[in-house]
């Protein structure tokens, strides 16, 4: 997160994404940034909050690209790739 080249991608995306997708990425990273300081870490939630905040941004870009009416939520976005998630999710 620290590298020239991911500061770069960040910044094309504040710059290109839309306002949700962008807020989105925001609340993802603030979540990721301040988990020292709240001890998000040692929470039990923190896999679950971490995935929403995950899912949420995906389906923000997913609405952006064309597909505003979707009726998927943030857990649907996480389905395809992580095999435990509703486990996780309930």
């Amino acid at each position: 997160m620290l590298t020239l080249d991911y500061r770069k991608l960040g910044f094309k995306l504040s710059l290109m994404g839309s306002d949700s997708v962008v807020k989105a990425y925001n609340n993802l990273m603030q979540y990721f940034y301040n988990m020292e300081d709240n001890e998000a870490s040692q929470k039990t939630t923190f896999l679950k909050e971490m995935l929403e905040l995950l899912g949420t941004f995906l389906l923000e870009i997913r609405k952006s690209m064309g597909n505003e009416t979707t009726t998927l939520d943030c857990w649907d976005m996480c389905e395809w790739w992580m095999s435990d998630i509703r486990k996780i999710k309930s």
